[in-house]
């Protein structure tokens, strides 16, 4: 994968926010995701939170609902996500966001050390391929404050290849609902999305997940609140 790689530019990303028809615990990974940052800080202070991969928004809604605490930045590759996260984010003062279409790393290693509270992404790391994902990770490292803590809320593939198998299999049956609505090109864009992401080089691991984040010396990693496929990933800067 290169940097400016984009697998939402084609009717994946035109219909993502039809996604939720497929994965019925979307919106609570996207809640228990937040709730993590909120919570590790108690919302006792503002806090400057970078989100990797804004999309349509969601995540970034989500932030800005949960605390009135939070100064966000979020960066997304694909220039067709920002109209649709500008709207979604219209009822909240522009003085408490900014989204920028930029390669996630190169961004990254635009900004000064110890910089960011909190980093998050949902959803957009499990399409990196691995070795482009572990620059990703040091440069959060580098860029979070200490003590500050990385929040990635995403499909995680378990070493138990059955088990693997199963959720995978649960995961494709749902894109039929797609067909039930008229719509029979997102069950084949994403049933391709999905093969693709079980490519040996992009697959994302969760013990991989913990072991690269205790590498580059995050601590409390950890991999929780799973379903079928997907789960909340955390480490805590030293």
């Amino acid at each position: 994968m290169t940097q400016n790689e984009q697998r939402f530019s084609n009717k994946t990303g035109e219909g993502y926010d039809l996604f939720s028809l497929v994965l019925p615990h979307q919106d609570e990974i996207q809640t228990k995701s937040v709730e993590k940052v909120i919570k590790h800080f108690n919302n006792q202070k503002i806090l400057n939170v970078l989100e990797i991969g804004f999309g349509t928004g969601i995540t970034s809604h989500e932030l800005l609902t949960q605390s009135n605490n939070i100064n966000l930045i979020g960066v997304d590759n694909e220039p067709k996500m920002l109209e649709k996260a500008l709207s979604k984010l219209q009822s909240f003062s522009p003085e408490r966001f900014s989204l920028h279409t930029i390669d996630a790393l190169e961004y990254l290693k635009q900004q000064e050390s110890n910089t960011f509270d909190a980093v998050i992404s949902v959803w957009v790391l499990h399409n990196l391929q691995s070795e482009f994902r572990s620059k990703i990770y040091s440069e959060i490292y580098r860029v979070l404050k200490s003590g500050g803590i990385f929040v990635n809320g995403d499909k995680y593939a378990v070493s138990d290849k059955d088990l693997h198998q199963s959720n995978l299999d649960w995961q494709l049956k749902q894109f039929d609902a797609f067909e039930n609505i008229g719509r029979p090109e997102l069950k084949k864009d994403w049933t391709d999305h999905y093969v693709e992401d079980e490519d040996v080089n992009r697959v994302l691991y969760e013990d991989a997940f913990i072991k690269d984040l205790q590498n580059i010396e995050f601590k409390d990693c950890i991999v929780d609140n799973r379903h079928y496929m997907d789960a909340i990933g955390s480490g805590v800067k030293n």
